[in-house]
């Protein structure tokens, strides 16, 4: 487990848990962390880029009332996990029509899950070291999903706050027929890849 402090910036409850397995002191920010809409043109990796490139900027800003000492070191982690299928990102549906619709697109086929991470360890203002956006991916394929099974799931209100309309936590790991990858990714944080990069950059252990 690291010693140095970290601030994941992420109102996940399921990235909290799988970061606090390895770092003990741990701190969360959970202002300004809204990603920007994909706009249908903007590649799905250019568009997870932005997207962490948006949230670390907004958090470097708000974090630092986490600090009890300006000389304090300290890291922080920002992450962001998207869905794609194709070439198209599945974002978190607006309406339980449209979680019903992706999960229709993603019946039967075998879709990617990407994670960005950047990852910082700072001395006060100044930054030690930086891991720059590192992404890590995963594929996913679902069994051919029966139109019941659908709204079963969209009904329990589950898919309302994920991208692509499902969570693995929560329900639908029964539909899925094959993993290849992270299984924690999935979930919204690769964290043997983070710890790894951690330790590259030098947090202590």
């Amino acid at each position: 487990m690291f010693k140095d402090k970290i601030i994941l910036a992420s109102k996940s409850p399921r990235r909290r848990e799988l970061i606090a397995m390895y770092f003990g002191n741990l701190a969360f920010y959970e202002g300004s962390l809204e990603e920007p809409e994909w706009d249908g043109v903007e590649t799905p990796k250019a568009y997870l880029n932005q997207c962490v490139a948006t949230k670390w900027a907004n958090a470097q800003k708000g974090v630092r009332m986490l600090l009890t000492s300006e000389d304090e070191r300290w890291g922080l982690l920002v992450g962001d996990t998207i869905v794609v299928l194709g070439q198209k990102v599945l974002g978190k549906p607006p309406t339980p029509a449209a979680a019903v619709g992706m999960l229709n697109e993603l019946s039967g086929k075998t879709h990617v899950v990407r994670t960005g991470y950047r990852i910082a360890l700072f001395q006060g203002d100044r930054v030690i070291a930086d891991s720059e956006t590192v992404v890590t991916e995963s594929e996913v394929t679902f069994h051919r999903l029966r139109p019941a099974e659908i709204r079963a799931y969209v009904k329990t209100g589950n898919p309302m706050d994920k991208a692509g309309a499902y969570g693995f936590q929560d329900g639908a790991l029964k539909f899925v027929s094959h993993v290849r990858g992270s299984y924690t990714n999935i979930i919204g944080l690769p964290i043997f890849d983070v710890v790894s990069t951690a330790e590259k950059i030098g947090f202590r252990a």
